[in-house]
């Protein structure tokens, strides 16, 4: 009896683990596969502002530069989100 227990709890966490497997997988691709839709969305990032309460404590050039580099990263981001569709094959593979 104790053996016909123990295998009915190894198949139980056997088929919730391949349940846990599959849902986090179908989240996951339709996660990637919408992606692709959000391109544009970083172009915003170059005009963020420093909140007013720390503009007083933030040096001027240093809320330039990090302008910049938040305008330099927008065609990044943007580039990687229109790619994230094609990587949908590869979670397949991977899970």
């Amino acid at each position: 009896m104790f053996y016909a227990l123990s295998w009915f709890f190894v198949v139980a966490l056997l088929a919730m683990w391949s349940l846990a497997a599959w849902a986090l997988h179908a989240v996951a691709v339709w996660t990637v596969s919408n992606a692709g839709a959000l391109s544009g969305a970083a172009s915003g990032a170059s005009t963020m502002a420093l909140p007013d309460w720390l503009a007083p404590w933030v040096p001027p050039e240093v809320a330039q530069w990090a302008s910049k580099a938040m305008g330099g990263l927008a065609p990044f981001i943007d580039s990687m989100l229109q790619a994230a569709p094609a990587l949908a094959g590869g979670l397949t593979v991977a899970t």
